[in-house]
């Protein structure tokens, strides 16, 4: 069961990783990212990883001498965790004091907000950017917490699941 996990586990860390990439490339302009195709992608990897890693949850949670082991130290993950959280709440801040009547669409006339503004092209592809690494970033935090369902805390039977320096998340 270790094995599977741990397979699961990096292999939605490769799928969180690409997303992070995914929202690096689209700020830097390097490439142009839909956010239709983020968002359809991070829908797919959660309806992937949400189900299996509930069934390890699950499987794991009755489990008393052979507990799953966390596969990476508790501090880095929480780090990464933290980090990404923190680049969400930085780029929902920043979409507030660049566009607060976002979303930019196009119209017959141009760009315009939901207030009627009008934007440039170059403004209207800058906000796309933001909002493809947004939903990016937000897809890799989540699928993060997803590979971590099966070290979930109950608080009902007192299931911590922590062996060593490897806590539970």
């Amino acid at each position: 069961m270790q094995r599977i996990y741990a397979i699961n586990f990096f292999a939605g860390v490769a799928f969180a990783g690409g997303f992070a990439g995914t929202a690096a490339l689209s700020l830097l302009a390097l490439v142009e990212v839909s956010t239709d195709a983020v968002i359809y992608a991070s829908m797919g990897s959660l309806a992937i990883f949400l189900p299996v890693n509930l069934l390890i949850w699950r499987l794991n949670r009755g489990r008393t001498q052979t507990s799953l082991e966390f596969p990476v130290p508790r501090r880095v993950f929480e780090r990464v965790s933290g980090t990404l959280v923190a680049l969400i709440v930085v780029s929902l801040v920043y979409c507030f004091f660049a566009w607060p009547g976002a979303p930019i669409r196009p119209s017959a006339s141009g760009y315009v907000d939901k207030r009627g503004q009008r934007f440039t092209e170059s403004a209207y592809l800058g906000f796309r950017r933001w909002e493809a690494s947004y939903f990016a970033v937000w897809s890799a935090a989540a699928l993060l917490g997803v590979v971590a369902l099966p070290f979930r805390r109950s608080a009902k039977n007192g299931d911590t699941h922590s062996r060593g320096d490897r806590e539970s998340v």
